[in-house]
Order: structure tokens, then sequence, then C-alpha cells
């Protein structure tokens, strides 16, 4: 059962910037995006960007798969229940690639 005091739109993004800058050891987060959707079974997922920042180190998968699997880990003690789908992004291609926010 989801905590009343728990704001996904608001708490979520917060719990995503703090364990990136810990997991990460960065404080190279622009933005976090997020977009509440359901998979193709309709269940619920969350789509997470991470745009950071152009002097950001290059990611190993390891640190990414590590952030996404603690990230999960909080929501659900949470209470949120949407699986959490993350995608990392540096501000510059934003703009160079033309990605459209979430």
């Amino acid at each position: 059962m989801r905590d009343s005091t728990w704001k996904p739109d608001q708490d979520l993004k917060q719990l995503v910037k703090d364990l990136t800058y810990r997991e990460l050891n960065t404080t190279g987060v622009d933005d976090v995006e997020i977009k509440p959707d359901v998979d193709e079974y309709g269940d619920p997922v969350l789509f997470i960007r991470i745009v950071l920042l152009d002097n950001h180190h290059s990611l190993k998968a390891r640190e990414t798969l590590d952030l996404t699997r603690k990230l999960w880990a909080r929501m659900i003690d949470e209470g949120e229940e949407a699986f959490p789908v993350v995608s990392f992004v540096p501000k510059s291609e934003l703009e160079i690639y033309k990605i459209v926010p979430l």
C-alpha cells in the first residue's frame, strides 16, 4: 500500500537525483524527467530520463544497472508499483538531436 506522504512527481525526482549523486559519485545531474505510462501488458512503468551535465564521465553499464536496481528497490519501499525504465542523456545531446521531453 502506498504511503500517503509519497508524492511521485516530487519525491521520485529527488530520490533519483540523490541516488545518482551517490551511486555515480557525481553532482553532474542537470534534470530528471519522469513520465508514467503502461507497458504492453498494461503494467505501470515510469520512464525516467536523467539529463547529465556535459562534463560528466562516460557511464559504465554496471553503474547504470546498479543505479536502476537500487532505485527500483527504494521505489518499492515507498509503495510505488511502477517499474522504472531509466535512460541517461548528456544535456548537449538533447539540443543536438532535438530530443523531445518525456
